[in-house]
């Protein structure tokens, strides 16, 4: 190390020949005593050095201390070895120094002057900081007790980082404050003021996953920190006090980002490390910046896991010691963990829609697409792309579409016509497609997709071609709590509040997560049979037990197994024949009117939400189930008319395909207790204990015009402020035989529903 810390300060003041001032030291070391002693004091104690030996006797270098915790970040692979991305240790700066003489003194200076000015001449402690934080927090003239601000040294911070527990660090306890205090003076005691200030900005935090500024320099800058300029030291040094807010790799942060160097520069001015000239210069000087990434693969899914692991720790399922801090792990315990995760099909997913969506974008107003790959009879998700591009601000990357909460439009129609088969309907039970009066906020009538009516359909060619009025009629004949139960029981968590939702519920009227939909979409896969993990969700009764299965293994760094997904567990949450009935139409009928066939036996099912906003197609195979969003993460509207089969259908198709690449061709599996009879036109599939009793329905009435008083259901309107004059019709003999089903009240809609896309 590069001489003492004067020689360090001097070289720093002939950066611009400075002069040096300050208050001489044994002043500082005096007054830490006297703040010490006056602390212990206040509560009582007259034990300062016992206290002081108690804290400080076993105090451990820096680095040593890290390398007797053990401390490393984990490493995450997919199900083949190949590497994701390894968390990085927030200390990993320390482990991998670079000399002070390695860091630019510009960055040297410009953190002295930011974080602690009197750095080279007090003992641990900034004495002015503390005074006022006692003030504040020890005095009837501050907030109140503990309630003030804090007043860290630039040791004080390295002794929280490396010698505070994380969970710690939010307390503002005398106990604490007194702890780091001690150390602060302690560690300031043993070793010199520059390999102090090494050790800090080795592991102070950047932001964008950089620790020390090292990382830094190159993270922002493409370059090695002793090659910063001015300018771009003073833009670091302004970062580390609110890394979310300055960080200048995010575009909306540059402004803010700005204001925070131009002020680190006036301070380098007042603490003479430079002259006004030389800040004005710095200001004006254009920063170019590098692209805020960082090597990763499959940024989305290894997040997913990384908050899996910790509901894993925390609900016991790690072999791991009992105080292990959850929230740390995947940072401090140098896990191993191989994840279910196929990068190659993974990146596959990631350029086609990238691709698909380049080519479509200007014409349909989407800027963002999301899919999901999850393998039925493992439960095994194989791809997660959360976003089209992880780093792109312009269509907020970052966030993970496929675990967000959005309109899923009318795929979400499964559900309702599955409950109506509980119920015992048929596919070819008959409903009528004509207008409904019900009325929207804004007085418009729910619509059909194309505003046309087929008047009497079976509900075959309702789910099949996606006919929104026979879906209202159905939901409103078989309850809305009733359908939300069952979409609970496939997968589905949300839909938390089933009073809330009224008929439009079956439009795309609530919000699902991707992920948890194609998960449903996978029992229906299995015949009603739900493969997976058992579940970290803390989910209420009624809710699925299991979960998508993201983590294979975990092994610690001696490679002993913590964890290991021995085999799926599995939960018949749905008789296999009524799950056969949806796979049944969605195999022969949907898909082939939404012309997303593809070349092997699949089933599908569109949604496109209310004004455009998401457009979607679910669907599987008996060996895949693919789920694919697209539309723009602020929930800005599409173009009008970018119905789901033209926007994320050839995406979809395309991911399909290649899911399935080298995996044999399979039938879907028709279950005992299926038979198929000639019926309403053609070869029909029913549940024992179901017969054909289609009759061939007679025209109905003219529809009476809408507003014009006809028998009403009793209860309430079916939007808030809406008037309603509908009875929920089925044509009678639609469910010979069967039990009845009850007819509810339609119920408020959360959403405007008119005109509803509802491809």
């Amino acid at each position: 190390m590069a001489g003492t810390y004067r020689s360090r300060r001097r070289r720093l003041r002939r950066l611009n020949g400075g002069r040096k001032g300050g208050a001489p030291r044994w002043f500082w070391l005096v007054g830490a005593l006297l703040f010490l002693t006056l602390a212990i004091l206040a509560v009582g104690g007259g034990v300062a050095f016992a206290v002081y030996y108690h804290y400080a006797e076993d105090l451990e270098r820096p680095d040593v201390e890290l390398a007797r915790t053990g401390s490393a970040g984990s490493r995450i692979f997919d199900r083949n070895g190949n590497l994701l991305y390894e968390f990085v240790d927030p200390l990993s700066g320390l482990k991998n120094t670079v000399p002070l003489s390695e860091i630019s003194p510009w960055l040297q200076a410009a953190t002295i002057s930011t974080e602690d000015a009197s750095f080279y001449d007090n003992p641990g402690v900034n004495i002015r900081g503390l005074l006022r934080a006692a003030l504040e927090n020890l005095t009837p003239f501050g907030p109140g007790f503990f309630k003030g601000s804090g007043g860290s040294s630039i040791t004080q911070q390295l002794v929280k980082n490396v010698y505070i527990p994380p969970e710690e660090w939010a307390e503002r306890t005398l106990g604490r404050k007194l702890k780091e205090v001690i150390l602060a003076i302690e560690l300031k005691r043993r070793y010199d003021d520059d390999q102090i200030l090494e050790w800090y900005l080795n592991q102070v935090y950047y932001g964008n996953f950089a620790y020390g500024a090292e990382a830094a320099a190159w993270r922002y800058f493409g370059k090695p920190a002793k090659d910063l300029s001015l300018a771009e030291a003073a833009m670091l040094a302004g970062i580390p006090s609110a890394p979310g807010d300055y960080a200048p790799s995010i575009p909306e942060n540059r402004p803010e980002a700005i204001r925070r160097q131009h002020y680190v520069l006036d301070l380098m001015v007042d603490h003479d490390y430079i002259t006004q000239k030389q800040a004005d210069e710095a200001k004006q000087e254009e920063l170019a910046f590098e692209e805020g990434t960082f090597p990763i693969q499959a940024p989305h899914f290894v997040f997913y896991v990384k908050d899996t692991l910790t509901k894993m720790c925390e609900k016991g399922r790690l072999d791991l010691p009992e105080d292990t801090d959850c929230t740390q792990l995947v940072y401090r315990s140098g896990l191993r963990v191989t994840t279910s995760l196929d990068l190659p099909l993974q990146q596959t997913a990631e350029g086609i829609i990238e691709e698909q969506i380049s080519a479509i974008e200007n014409r349909y107003g989407g800027h963002n697409a999301a899919a999901v790959v999850i393998e039925p009879t493992t439960g095994e998700i194989l791809a997660m792309v959360g976003s089209r591009n992880y780093f792109r601000e312009d269509i907020d990357g970052q966030v993970n579409i496929t675990i967000s909460e959005r309109s899923p439009g009318s795929s979400i129609k499964v559900y309702t016509y599955l409950t109506a088969f509980l119920h015992g309907w048929t596919t070819a039970t008959v409903v009528r497609d004509e207008p409904i009066d019900i009325k929207s906020e804004s007085g418009q009538p729910i619509q059909n997709w194309n505003f046309k009516f087929k008047g009497p359909v079976t509900v075959r060619t309702a789910l099949a071609e996606s006919i929104n009025i026979p879906a209202i009629r159905t939901i409103l004949a078989v309850g809305v709590e009733n359908v939300v139960d069952t979409a609970h029981k496939m997968g589905i968590t949300s839909l938390n509040d089933p009073g809330r939702y009224g008929p439009a519920l079956t439009l795309g009227g609530g919000e699902v997560k991707l992920l948890d939909h194609t998960y449903a979409y996978s029992v229906f896969a299995n015949n009603g049979l739900m493969v997976g993990m058992p579940s970290v969700e803390d989910l209420p009764s009624g809710y699925r037990q299991l979960d998508p299965v993201a983590i294979l293994r975990v092994e610690n760094t001696l490679g002993t197994v913590l964890y290991e997904y021995a085999g799926a567990d599995s939960l018949q949450v749905l008789p296999a024949p009524y799950a056969y009935l949806i796979t049944d139409i969605l195999s022969k009928s949907a898909i082939q009117w939404s012309g997303l066939t593809i070349s092997r036996p699949a089933a599908a099912k569109t949604g496109t939400s209310e004004r455009f906003r998401d457009a979607l197609v679910m669907g599987y195979s008996p060996d895949r189930a693919v789920g694919v969003w697209m539309g723009n993460a602020d929930n800005t509207a599409m173009a009008e008319g970018t119905f789901s089969f033209a926007g994320s259908g050839p995406i979809w198709k395309a991911i399909m395909e290649a899911a399935h690449e080298g995996v044999e061709v399979h039938d879907f599996v028709v279950p005992a207790g299926v038979y198929f009879s000639p019926c309403a036109g053609r070869s029909e599939v029913f549940v024992e204990g179901t017969k054909c009793t289609y009759v061939e329905p007679k025209p109905s009435p003219t529809p009476t015009p809408t507003g014009t008083p006809r028998p009403r259901a009793t209860g309430t309107p079916a939007t808030p402020g809406a008037t309603s004059t509908a009875t929920p019709a089925v044509t009678p003999a639609v469910v010979p035989g069967a039990t009845p089903v009850s007819t509810p009240t339609p119920e408020p809609s959360q959403q405007p529903s008119t005109p509803e896309p509802g491809d």
